[in-house]
């Protein structure tokens, strides 16, 4: 009988110094033992504790190191993995910008102009999700010469490490100077990562350096308040791209051409072009200088083909 007692607590023993070197789980994990409880981390100042369930040998979290560790026993193999997918689950990347820019003048000239925006996006290593919207307004001498809005959703679809990634997205563009009230439109399509590169911060944070992506798809656009209000199935053509140049410096520029698929000489470009500085890091500020321009081939008689906007705005990130 004692040499019966002396093998036991000489297991147990074992089984300790064996739980002992095992370091494993952090704070803010839970454990899923055989029985099927959980038991959260405890609210402590030190940065790991051990968990250890003497009869099946030491609990090895998070997830894909305890499937290591457990990948002889099928049981704890598959509490493994059930841990492992929970960990794994990415933290959605949130940004969000508010922009506006003011300008006038008196004298020999009464001008006034303004532009404001808001753009938000959230961000997963599988999909980026933009809303994004603006509204300009110009006068000269009490006149109205510029009155638009525009209201817009993206969203792609990525597989890394796979180039090809997915798309769509819708407008709502309203505009007092234009052939048309009103237009809605939608796309959606495939796009191709031509460039992506990648670089590291002081701190070894990853960001993006250069990326270049061309798209091609199709969708349909309606005119309200135009000679031709039909829905209008149109192809799409584009690409876009963004620079960050220095840790202070970045450009963002794209263009797309919307060719309509009943007659290819109706057909619409829209460009832009926006070149940022940051200002202050710490309070999210910075200068935006851009661009915008819509070509449309088809228009009322006395107006122009391009729509072309020039702004300087203050930007305040968060």
């Amino acid at each position: 009988m004692t040499p019966i007692l002396i093998s036991l607590l000489t297991l147990c023993v074992t089984q300790a110094a064996t739980a002992s070197a095992h370091p494993t789980l952090t704070l803010d994990d839970s454990i899923h033992l055989l029985d099927g409880k959980g038991q959260a981390a405890p609210s402590i100042e030190s940065s790991a504790v051990d968990r250890v369930h003497l009869m099946n040998d030491a609990l090895v979290l998070p997830g894909d190191a305890l499937l290591a560790e457990a990948s002889d026993r099928p049981a704890l193999a598959m509490l493994a993995q059930d841990t492992g997918a929970a960990a794994a689950e990415p933290v959605p990347e949130w940004n969000s910008r508010i922009e506006a820019g003011l300008s006038g003048s008196s004298g020999n000239t009464q001008d006034l102009t303004m532009r404001v925006g808001a753009v938000v996006e959230r961000k997963v290593p599988t999909n980026l999700l933009r809303f994004d919207s603006a509204v300009r307004f110009s006068s000269s001498y009490g006149d109205r010469n510029e009155n638009n809005f525009t209201a817009g959703a993206f969203s792609e679809w990525m597989n890394p490490p796979s180039k090809w990634t997915y798309f769509g997205q819708g407008r709502y563009d309203l505009d007092e100077f234009k052939s048309w009230d009103y237009r809605l439109s939608a796309a959606g399509g495939i796009g191709y990562r031509l460039f992506d590169m990648k670089g590291q911060d002081a701190e070894g944070k990853e960001f993006t350096e250069f990326e270049m992506t061309l798209r091609a798809g199709a969708g349909v656009r309606k005119e309200f308040g135009s000679e031709n209000d039909d829905v209008i199935p149109e192809g799409l053509l584009g690409f876009d791209l963004a620079w960050r140049i220095d840790d202070r410096q970045g450009l963002r520029a794209a263009s797309t051409y919307f060719p309509s698929f009943e007659d290819f000489d109706d057909y619409r470009i829209v460009s832009t072009i926006d070149w940022n500085m940051k200002i202050s890091v710490e309070k999210g500020l910075s200068l935006s200088l851009g661009i915008v321009n819509e070509y449309e081939s088809v228009v009322d008689a006395g107006l122009e083909h391009n729509d072309f906007a020039a702004f300087a705005s203050l930007v305040f990130e968060f």
